[in-house]
């Protein structure tokens, strides 16, 4: 069985129950298969995904990030951090020696470098900050400080830092087309310090990508240990060709979005098992409340009593699931321990349904409902 520490394949939780399945008997020593969709683009200010999540916490470093299960933010560039009694000054210092893939050093001007260009792009990793933070809010008073001044107080300042990966500018720079911020180049390419760096040579765009251990990443590789020299993504859009793979040792390791009887068909086999952790992907159904009929709060109240809870977890995802009566996954910081949520009832529903009625809510036609990833990509 292949071992792999979370700084050596690090993944944002990302599910209900996490199905991680993998090969009990690894194809080649060092190297790690996985079928895991890759991101759009592989610029870690362009993209905030699942696929880049996986990418970039491998090729890239942040100055925090979390650990453990429920997460925990842990020290990475940053060596610790100090704020402002107002909540509005923060300054992080970093960590002295970190090297880039290139060989130069990580320093506060490559935060303040990838603050803004992160803001500048605007993409959607920028969306947290562009409400609270300006170009010049994020400076470097000395190499190994970086100081960021907020507009205002912002709750989810600090837990959100994990998403923040820093880039070399010397590369991005070098690297620009008109004005770009090197966005096109990065897009098919990497700078950063990670403790892996991506092969260029062999990326082909939603295909593959493979990267290789870098030897002189900050945290350092234990002599006792046996890391995986290459990771190779290798993305297999059909379930059941992916889970195939597995079985057969094409790839060491699929995504966690199985349905149910393909995490049986896993469970049954001889060289491969099926890992489930609680994570934070929330299965939700939306309603828009500007809408009639889910403007009316009977309405609301009425489909909310009449969705079978405990019914789809024990029979439709066989137990792979928790519930879970609030917007917030159950385990992170936050989450309102107290927070109860609404029963199946279909007495209760019928009576909130009437009362939609009368106030003139249209009840009694059809209601779609629109999935927005395929069926067999839930679980």
């Amino acid at each position: 069985m292949i071992k792999i520490s979370r700084r050596e394949f690090g993944a944002l939780a990302s599910a209900a129950l996490l199905f991680r399945t993998q090969r009990a008997v690894a194809g080649e020593p060092g190297v790690f298969v996985f079928g895991q969709d890759l991101p759009a683009n592989l610029d870690p200010h362009q993209i905030q995904d699942l696929g880049m999540t996986q990418y970039a916490l491998n090729t890239y470093d942040n100055l925090y990030r979390y650990e453990d299960n429920p997460p925990k933010m842990r020290p990475w560039l940053a060596t610790d951090h100090t704020v402002s009694a107002d909540g509005l000054i923060w300054e992080f210092k970093l960590r002295e020696g970190v090297k880039f893939h290139d060989g130069s050093e990580v320093t506060g001007a490559d935060v303040v470098y990838s603050f803004q260009r992160l803001l500048a792009l605007g993409r959607a990793p920028a969306a947290p900050w562009l409400s609270v933070l300006k170009p010049d809010s994020v400076t470097a008073p000395d190499r190994y400080l970086v100081r960021i001044t907020l507009g205002q107080r912002y709750g989810p300042f600090f837990g959100m830092m994990p998403s923040v990966f820093i880039v070399n500018p010397r590369i991005v720079e070098a690297h620009k087309d008109d004005n770009d911020w090197g966005a096109r180049w990065l897009a098919s390419n990497e700078a950063g310090s990670g403790a892996y760096r991506l092969n260029p040579a062999t990326y082909v765009p939603r295909e593959r990508a493979d990267v290789e251990k870098f030897d002189g990443h900050f945290y350092g590789w234990s002599d006792n240990a046996q890391p995986i020299n290459r990771i190779e993504w290798r993305p297999t859009k059909v379930t059941s060709t992916r889970v195939l793979a597995l079985l057969n040792g094409t790839i060491d390791m699929t995504d966690s979005f199985l349905p149910v009887d393909q995490v049986e068909r896993i469970e049954k086999s001889a060289n491969a098992h099926v890992a489930k952790n609680v994570t934070m992907r929330l299965l939700v159904i939306r309603m828009n409340n500007t809408k009639p009929p889910f403007d009316n709060i009977n309405a609301r109240k009425c489909f909310a009593h009449s969705f079978n809870y405990t019914g789809f977890i024990d029979e439709i995802v066989k137990g792979n699931a928790q519930r879970n009566p609030a917007p917030l996954p159950n385990n992170i910081w936050g989450y309102p321990k107290d927070v109860k949520g609404y029963e199946f009832d279909l007495a209760k529903a019928k009576e909130y349904f009437d009362k939609a009625v009368a106030e003139g809510a249209p009840m009694r036609r059809p209601v779609e409902m629109h999935v927005q990833q395929p069926l067999e990509q839930t679980t």
